[in-house]
């Protein structure tokens, strides 16, 4: 391999290391000095969106993210020729997305980029690279234009494949019935020499036809590799009423920190919430007040007693590492409410499950503490799909997951009836699997009624509006129609008052018709 030793290699790994004690500028200001580059270190800092605060705090004290941002900084300070960039979307939040997304339509050189983010993929990459057992595969395009170029290859060659199989039992029949007719003609002729020869003409045809059947396997038409793929799915949710969580008037704070303030949200049976916003704005925290494990600052949150939930944290740390993974998964099992009377009937679920899961043979026995973070993973996901919930919260769940995974536990979520609660900054799984979207946003959280899609359109007409005209009737809208779910789940209470329940009535009805009303504009 050769390299040209005048080009200026820009590099992020996927876990950019750091020393701890160094701040953010002066680490920018060594990779330009290093390489006697002409990089501006305050402005790759400010591209990637490192605030002033944050540029003379200790890398120590800087979450994943941030770090990652460092890194892609100090890599744009130096005015690298080509990229090399491992898992770059991993630990970035929304907006740190967006800022490499610009970054890398800008930059005009070559890069080369090892990523799961499908999304990503599909705004940047020009062509893409496929590792398979047979060597490397290009492909032209960006990620969907690689699904699609798969999936007509595949098509094509289960057509090619049928229409071989078909032509060879044609042929096998054939020869086995030109060789059973002469075989019948060669005994029926005796002695007579006409009938023999039309028999060794029957032969002559029958070993033609061999020799076609003969050249037809000699270019066989392989059947279609079917890739092992994880398979998923969810056992639907028993709850039946409609209520799961509302909170009202909930506000955190840490200190004098405050994550967000004064909260109305109010989840159904069936919601699929998707919880967004930048790195440490407070979003794993709002999960577990959601689910109870966290005290709040001020307000309340109402949680369905008879709810049956499952938690799968970022770090898998409810995973108990002295484990194997068939005991993790079968203790699962039996917090779910498995019945213990039958215990080879529940290893044998357990081991089918599994085995979906592509964990077989001896890894059913390997300890947690000795898994990578994909294998804790699906681990933590067959840990879900084991027992019947009411109540999923991921927090990060496509984290340290391969693409098929990704699409099959995606696939599977969006087909489950029961109530999703997820932190994630995988734009697609929220596009996918989400049809309600709580944005963190300077202290407070906004609750939008729409997929996450719909959210980006409905953000860029703000940004619009902002700019432009004053009016904005998307947000009186979106306003009316959460105040209209909140009072929705309110007036199912029965612990209300007569007068109570009538004003909320009252107030139900306007803000119903002011909502068809602004609709009909």
């Amino acid at each position: 391999m050769w390299i040209d030793p005048e080009l200026r290699v820009g590099y992020v790994p996927q876990k950019p290391e750091f020393p701890e004690s160094v701040t953010p500028i002066s680490l920018c200001h060594a990779a330009i000095c290093g390489l006697a580059c002409t990089g501006n270190a305050e402005e790759a800092l400010s591209r990637f969106g490192i605030s002033r605060e944050m540029r003379t705090r200790r890398v120590g004290t800087l979450s994943a993210g941030e770090q990652t941002r460092l890194g892609l900084a100090c890599m744009w300070a130096i005015r690298p020729d080509i990229l090399l960039l491992d898992e770059p979307t991993c630990h970035l939040d929304i907006e740190g997305l967006e800022l490499l997304t610009d970054f890398m339509l800008s930059h005009k050189g070559a890069a080369l980029i090892v990523s799961h983010d499908r999304r990503f993929l599909d705004d940047v990459a020009m062509r893409l690279l496929e590792l398979t057992p047979d060597g490397i595969r290009s492909f032209s395009g960006n990620y969907s234009a690689y699904r699609m170029q798969k999936e007509a290859e595949f098509d094509a060659q289960t057509k090619a494949y049928i229409h071989y199989k078909r032509e060879e039992r044609r042929l096998q029949g054939k020869v086995s019935q030109q060789m059973e007719w002469f075989r019948s003609a060669h005994r029926s002729a005796g002695q007579n020499d006409f009938l023999r020869a039309k028999a060794k003409k029957g032969a002559r045809r029958a070993k033609a036809t061999a020799r076609r059947l003969e050249r037809l396997r000699k270019e066989k038409v392989a059947r279609p590799r079917v890739n092992d793929s994880p398979q998923m799915q969810m056992r639907q949710a028993e709850k039946t009423g409609v209520r799961m969580i509302l909170a009202e008037g909930a506000s955190k704070a840490f200190g004098s920190t405050l994550l967000f303030d004064r909260l109305d949200l109010a989840i159904s049976r069936g919601d699929h919430l998707g919880i967004i916003g930048p790195n440490g704005c407070g979003k794993t925290t709002l999960l577990h007040i959601l689910l109870g494990s966290e005290p709040l600052t001020a307000g309340t949150v109402w949680r369905s007693p008879s709810c049956r939930s499952f938690y799968m944290d970022q770090h898998y740390e409810t995973l108990d590492p002295n484990l194997t993974v068939l005991e993790a998964t079968m203790e699962a099992q039996l917090r779910g409410g498995a019945p213990c009377n039958d215990r080879g009937a529940q290893t044998q679920a357990a081991h089918d499950l599994l085995a979906s899961l592509l964990i077989r043979g001896a890894d059913v026995h390997k300890r947690i503490s000795v898994l990578s973070w994909g294998e804790r993973a699906r681990v933590s996901i067959a840990r879900m799909l084991i027992s019947n919930y009411d109540l999923i919260a991921l927090d990060e769940p496509t984290n340290n997951l391969d693409v098929e995974s990704r699409e099959a536990i995606e696939l599977c979520l969006a087909e489950w009836k029961g109530t999703l609660v997820v932190v994630s900054h995988d734009r697609r799984f929220l596009e996918h699997t989400c049809n309600m979207i709580a944005a963190f946003n300077s202290g407070q959280v906004s609750v939008f009624p729409g997929t996450y899609g719909e959210w980006e359109e409905h953000r860029k007409l703000e940004a619009a509006q902002a700019i432009g005209p004053t009016e904005k009737p998307g947000h009186t809208v979106l306003e009316l129609e959460h105040r209209l779910a909140l009072l929705s789940a309110r007036l199912s209470e029965e612990f209300q008052s007569d007068e109570e329940k009538a004003a909320m009535e009252k107030e139900f009805l306007a803000t119903a018709r002011a909502l068809n009303t602004m609709r009909r504009k």
